[in-house]
């Protein structure tokens, strides 16, 4: 069987968790290693994955430790903080666009206010 190894680094905007650690891991980019399998005798190249593991910071000084996951648990980790910086946009969007309103409006009036002194 031919095997093949993929490394990414995955960064987390906020503190995460992943299913089967107790800890609550914090915000940072983390090293994902996968290894894959390509089996014989198929009729197309398909690998299958045999491993995920992450490399999980230490403290100073210490180099950390390798944990092997499920994908599908990491995938969902990388989702979650996905949809926290989404939904932190979309307020700090709003929060702008509040600002804005209200400045906006007073200057429309001001305008309407010239044209009609204008008018007269």
């Amino acid at each position: 069987m031919t095997m093949r190894t993929l490394t990414k680094t995955v960064t987390f905007s906020r503190r995460f968790s992943l299913r089967g650690l107790a800890e609550v891991l914090p915000s940072g980019a983390y090293s994902v290693t996968t290894i894959q399998e390509l089996p014989e005798g198929v009729t197309y190249p398909v690998y299958r994955t045999v491993s995920t593991q992450i490399q999980l910071q230490g403290d100073a000084g210490d180099a950390g430790r390798l944990m092997t996951i499920d994908p599908r648990d990491l995938e969902t980790a990388i989702l979650q903080d996905q949809r926290s910086l989404d939904a932190r946009e979309k307020t700090t969007g709003r929060q702008k666009q509040a600002i804005r309103s209200p400045r906006r409006r007073a200057a429309f009036k001001f305008d309407e206010m010239d044209k009609n002194v204008r008018q007269a």
